[in-house]
């Protein structure tokens, strides 16, 4: 039986192939468990999994194929592969010049479907899901005169977030966004390493406020960042926001250590509930935990609750 009909029970939504890049040796990374506030190495096969978290055995036998959607990534994350090797290798050696075309589509496709495919974006989906669709049946159960509040939808996350990842349409429009912005790759020469997380694709609406966050892949003032190892970032920044950056495009600029707060602030707050460094050293994880407790609970409300006046979350 070859490699690629195998099946595959130990299911990663964060491939090994990146998580290396962080290791401080051979596959060993130093995880920070939100939950429990403990932090040890370990090998990268036993982070950022689940047992068959892709398995549908609808999707499964509409595309006639075992583990149809665990398999599915796997030719995004081959080229991935090459690509994140090759680069960070020309900047290890001073050689990365621009990205072509044809990387920018790559690395776009695979920041999209890295961002959806999570267990941190599962729980998103599932509650905001949730959310709408029980705005819409309370509106039913009192039109008929009855308590809503006798009734409560449950949802299956999983269902819709599998359905999510097949949306091609969406994903190619989303990867198109990525492609047409500001890429900027950020290097730190500091002592403070870029931590990654299990939910690595990180987004900032600089324009954001208390109603609208502005963070949503299209929004004006996004930016997109992904760590692309203790030394590197990849930042990529809605062109309209920032105009003034535009000869940045395709260059590498110079970290300090605010730009790293932040940047790690963000893997902190947004990750489901693992954080990934190569020293094990979390001390901004455990401050910033320590001011907002909620962030350590795996079931924590992701969502602004919803009323039929209000607008999706961006």
């Amino acid at each position: 039986m070859s490699k690629k009909s195998e099946i595959v029970e130990n299911q990663h939504y964060v491939p090994k192939l990146y998580l290396r890049n962080f290791c401080k040796h051979k596959d060993q990374i130093a995880v920070y468990i939100k939950s429990s506030g403990k932090s040890f190495f370990t090998n990268i096969v036993n982070v950022a999994n689940e047992n068959y978290f892709y398995d549908n055995e609808e999707i499964d036998k509409s595309n006639q194929k075992k583990q149809f959607l665990e398999k599915y990534f796997h030719p995004l994350e081959d080229r991935m592969k090459i690509l994140l090797n090759n680069l960070l290798n020309q900047l290890k050696f001073g050689k990365f010049s621009n990205f072509t075309n044809d990387e920018r589509i790559d690395i776009s496709m695979y920041l999209v479907y890295q961002y959806m495919r999570t267990k941190e974006q599962r729980e998103m989906f599932g509650q905001l899901n949730q959310e709408l669709i029980q705005m819409y049946a309370d509106e039913f159960i009192q039109s008929e005169g009855e308590d809503s509040s006798k009734y409560k939808v449950e949802v299956d996350g999983k269902y819709f977030h599998t359905r999510l990842l097949l949306d091609e349409s969406m994903m190619d429009k989303i990867t198109l966004s990525l492609y047409k912005k500001l890429w900027v790759i950020l290097e730190n020469n500091t002592e403070m390493p870029f931590l990654t997380s299990d939910h690595p694709v990180a987004k900032y609406g600089h324009l954001g406020n208390e109603i609208r966050s502005m963070s949503g892949f299209n929004s004006k003032g996004v930016e997109i960042s992904f760590p692309l190892s203790p030394k590197y970032l990849l930042s990529i920044i809605d062109e309209g926001y920032a105009s003034f950056m535009h000869n940045l495009d395709d260059k590498i600029i110079q970290a300090n250590e605010q730009n790293i707060l932040h940047y790690n602030s963000l893997q902190i707050i947004h990750s489901y509930n693992q954080i990934y460094s190569n020293v094990n050293s979390f001390n901004l994880a455990k401050e910033i935990l320590d001011e907002e407790p909620l962030l350590k609970e795996p079931d924590r409300s992701r969502i602004k609750h919803i009323t039929s006046s209000s607008s999706r979350p961006l």
